[in-house]
């Protein structure tokens, strides 16, 4: 009933947008595949649903913005080229062969980054490099509440990229997400940008994920084209059509030019067209259940050598075909397992003995899919090159604690239910009048 009511909903929002951005070829984005995003995302890591974040009513319609996407056509070399344009199919860029093309492969972490999702972050990269001699870098894609933003910088100062996973993130249910209108993905989405290019000096925010990897479709996709940071590329989008070599071949990232050929699981997806924004797909694994899971904390595993399994038969099935971009994806409830961090530590350094293998973020990932280059000629890629001097980060001891209560007041008092920590905060007076929020992410108005 829960399916049936998923899709029933999917279709109705599809027809609600016929009112405002013309006709829609119901044909994009078939959802016959769709099922309950719990096998895909483990839900123990959600806070306790007593918090004090309102749900909202959403209805689901999308709501008339400056940007209306176009009715999507197939995807053909014609109307479609590099840098700006990839159709959705397991073709590697570039009519490259697979001897010339490197096999990249992608850590991502995804909500709010605190000392324990800092610590065990780093721990996975720890002594790894690539064949360039360069550190190997992820992507984290940081929600607001929760986070230290001193780490966030410090991230960023390391080399890794720092996504946008809203503000609210997880404190919101998954039918939240999946019926948030235009505009509420739009404050999410822009209101997290604000925040964390003024407490951590974020200016090279290019990418997204969703709470959950529950995405918004065309609401989600709409008002990513519309918010002042003009995000480049969504990694939410779960496909287990396209997640093994021996089935419809494994899907390389594409841009939303024209008709996805993607599975749609976790409805909506987007039905329509978004001219340069690009789609990260996750291929999921299959644990040993024979189940499929797109973050590691929901595959069932017992042992360390279950995690190291999963990702090897991926892996091989990757750097054997066409060497589509491997991704890696958890969240920190992951990080709080001693045997599957194990599993997971094992693998990474197990792939430094390929020669061929380069760790990057997802934004790096993409330079190479735009601007294509033989592997013989990597050391010469600039994008890949780590010459360049990383974001500088501010003295730990010189930073000051911010303390609001739940009402997001300052306060004082030894119990408090927000903290705030950045290298913008080193004075009393630095400190915002108010926790940020959504619709405030300035903390003026509280």
């Amino acid at each position: 009933m829960y399916f049936l009511r998923s899709i029933s909903f999917f279709l109705f929002a599809s027809r609600i947008q016929l009112s405002f951005c013309g006709s829609i070829d119901f044909k994009n984005g078939d959802n016959s595949d769709a099922t309950d995003g719990a096998l895909f995302y483990d839900h123990r890591s959600r806070v306790d649903p007593n918090t004090d974040v309102v749900e909202e009513e959403a209805s689901g319609e999308k709501e008339p913005g400056p940007f209306c996407p176009k009715p999507c056509g197939p995807c053909s070399a014609r109307n479609c080229s590099l840098p700006y344009c990839k159709c959705s199919n397991d073709a590697i860029p570039g009519g490259l062969s697979q001897a010339d093309a490197p096999q990249i492969v992608v850590v991502t972490l995804q909500n709010a980054v605190n000392s324990q999702s800092y610590s065990g972050w780093l721990s996975l990269f720890e002594d790894l490099k690539n064949p360039n001699g360069c550190p190997a870098t992820g992507t984290f894609f940081a929600s607001h509440i929760d986070t230290d933003y001193y780490f966030v910088q410090s991230l960023q100062s390391k080399g890794h990229e720092i996504g946008d996973n809203t503000v609210t993130s997880t404190r919101r249910s998954v039918n939240y997400w999946r019926r948030a209108t235009e505009s509420m993905w739009e404050q999410e989405i822009s209101d997290q940008a604000s925040v964390l290019k003024k407490f951590a000096n974020v200016t090279d925010l290019r990418g997204f994920r969703a709470p959950y990897l529950q995405m918004g479709g065309d609401n989600q996709l709409r008002a990513m084209k519309n918010t002042a940071a003009r995000l480049l590329y969504d990694a939410s989008r779960v496909s287990v059509k396209f997640s093994k070599s021996s089935g419809d071949g494994l899907l390389w990232p594409y841009s939303y030019d024209n008709q996805s050929t993607q599975d749609c699981v976790q409805p909506p997806c987007p039905r329509q067209c978004y001219p340069g924004v690009w789609e990260i797909p996750m291929l999921v694994f299959w644990d040993v259940d024979s189940k499929p899971c797109a973050v590691l904390d929901g595959c069932q595993a017992k042992t360390y050598n279950d995690i190291f399994r999963l990702l090897y038969d991926r892996f091989i099935d990757h750097y054997k075909t066409n060497r589509a971009p491997f991704l890696i994806s958890m969240n920190p409830a992951f990080l709080s397992s001693e045997f599957k961090v194990k599993g997971l530590r094992l693998f990474l350094k197990y792939l430094t003995s390929y020669k061929r293998v380069y760790f990057v973020s997802v934004g790096r990932a993409l330079d190479w899919i735009q601007n294509p280059i033989p592997f013989s000629k990597l050391d010469d890629f600039k994008p890949w090159k780590c010459s360049r001097p990383n974001p500088p980060i501010c003295p730990e001891e010189t930073l000051r604690r911010c303390l609001y209560d739940g009402k997001r007041r300052s306060t004082t008092a030894s119990t408090f239910t927000y903290a705030l920590r950045s290298c913008a905060i080193t004075r009393p007076q630095d400190c915002p009048q108010c926790y940020p929020w959504v619709g405030d992410p300035e903390g003026r108005l509280c």
